[in-house]
């Protein structure tokens, strides 16, 4: 894609073109700018920072694509091209919901209130021994990291898992249409940014839009809220839990579960007894299952996870 086919997603209209380069990097922090001839500025001016202010600074390091919400005096910058939008968010997610329709690739989204980014990052351990992969590094999982994300999209790559949070009303069904899952997982629901919405069934509501049109969503069915919005929605699903609705039965053991599904049984040992770990181990399970996993495959790799750094990680200190 080249810049001049920006102006294709209707979301802008371009100003100067000099020259008609290949888009290949997208940029949003100027302090983090990759130095390429087909890297794409960003810039958006939000309550704290302004992106135009770095324009000039950019423009004698090298970069040439600026997408742009304000006016700029574009004669000054005779080398550059520029676009000029209401919003350069709403640019970068068109942009990369188009990147990502040219791929066909199974692609996991992942939401909830907790555990999304150490299931996306156990999944990749789980899996990586089968499939190419590429997912959010770190937890881009918001309204920016999402399309930068999902722009890394290659043709090398076989899966794609990609976690999405949202913090109000009328967010998910942006990321909706930049994931395109094709495969869901609804981790579980909490208290965080309840202030967003009026209700917890609104939030349910909200997040469950991210899953619009997946083969099948994989979920808790002992999540009472959610199990009911699923249901309602007539959302093609895999639940589990020890509701006995439940698709995947689980049943806890001393030293691990008892699972059964489709009429057969295992018992799967966890290296970790925390029932937030054991939650966020499931999911992974499940998942794998739902790909024909043999259980002593997944016995072996479940035993090989390794903790995921988190934000809010207590660690020890002098005193």
């Amino acid at each position: 894609m080249n810049f001049s086919d920006l102006e294709k997603t209707k979301t802008g209209e371009i100003i100067q073109l000099v020259t008609d380069s290949p888009i290949t990097n997208l940029v949003i922090d100027s302090r983090k700018v990759v130095l390429h001839e087909g890297a794409v500025f960003f810039a958006i001016a939000g309550p704290r920072n302004n992106g135009h202010d770095y324009i000039s600074d950019l423009y004698h390091l090298g970069i040439r694509q600026f997408v742009i919400e304000k006016d700029v005096d574009v004669k000054s910058f005779p080398e550059a091209n520029f676009l000029l939008t209401n919003s350069s968010v709403d640019v970068l997610q068109a942009l990369a919901a188009i990147h990502r329709s040219q791929f066909t690739i199974p692609i996991v989204g992942i939401t909830g209130s907790n555990g999304k980014t150490i299931i996306k990052e156990w999944l990749f351990q789980l899996l990586s021994p089968d499939y190419n992969i590429v997912k959010n590094p770190g937890s881009y999982n918001s309204q920016f990291g999402v399309p930068l994300s999902v722009w890394a999209i290659q043709s090398h790559h076989q899966l794609g898992i990609f976690e999405a949070g949202i913090s109000r009303s009328n967010e998910m069904a942006r990321l909706q249409k930049i994931i395109q899952p094709t495969i869901g997982i609804f981790t579980n629901i909490g208290t965080a940014h309840d202030e967003g919405f009026d209700d917890i069934e609104q939030k349910i509501s909200e997040k469950l839009k991210l899953f619009e049109g997946v083969e099948t969503l994989i979920y808790c069915a002992d999540h009472d809220l959610i199990h009911k919005a699923v249901v309602e929605k007539k959302i093609r699903g895999i639940s589990w839990g020890r509701n006995s609705q439940a698709d995947v039965q689980i049943i806890q053991t001393d030293s691990g579960c008892q699972i059964s599904y489709k009429g057969k049984s295992s018992e799967l040992l966890f290296p970790f007894s925390d029932a937030a770990s054991i939650e966020n181990a499931l999911h992974c399970v499940v998942l794998m299952l739902y790909l024909d996993y043999p259980s002593a495959v997944i016995q072996n790799r479940i035993n090989s996870l390794k903790p995921v750094s988190m934000r809010m990680e207590l660690k020890e200190a002098i005193n």
